[in-house]
């Protein structure tokens, strides 16, 4: 299957045709966390939502669910495995998206950032 998107011709999920049609129905939140040297968070998880309800059926923010989830994943990798930025980034990552779902119902597109400083 080859689809033409804008002025790029070749398969949906080289285009982002795929990824895009995902966005549409389940949206996309992004998480960035600062971390020190030691593996320690130097300010709260900045959290970012597209397409997401701004806050569950209580009424409580959905970043701050986010958030709440991403620090709990954290704290819960040992130090000594923080200072690999990937295994950090998927946890949070997994942790960010199954709050959203659990949440809502839908499994929205995940970005987790990691920074260190």
């Amino acid at each position: 299957l080859m689809v033409v998107d804008g002025n790029v011709m070749g398969d949906p999920e080289m285009t982002g045709v795929k990824e895009r049609r995902k966005l549409a129905i389940a949206g996309a939140l992004v998480v960035s966390v600062v971390l020190n040297r030691t593996g320690d968070m130097m300010d709260d998880p900045a959290v970012a939502l597209f397409g997401i309800p701004e806050t569950d059926t209580e009424g409580d923010p959905m970043e701050e669910i986010v958030r709440k989830a991403v620090t709990g994943a954290l704290s819960g990798i040992p130090k000594a495995r923080r200072k690999d930025d990937d295994l950090v980034a998927e946890a949070l990552r997994r942790a960010a998206r199954a709050s959203v779902t659990s949440v809502w119902g839908k499994k929205a597109l995940c970005k987790a950032l990691v920074t260190r400083v």
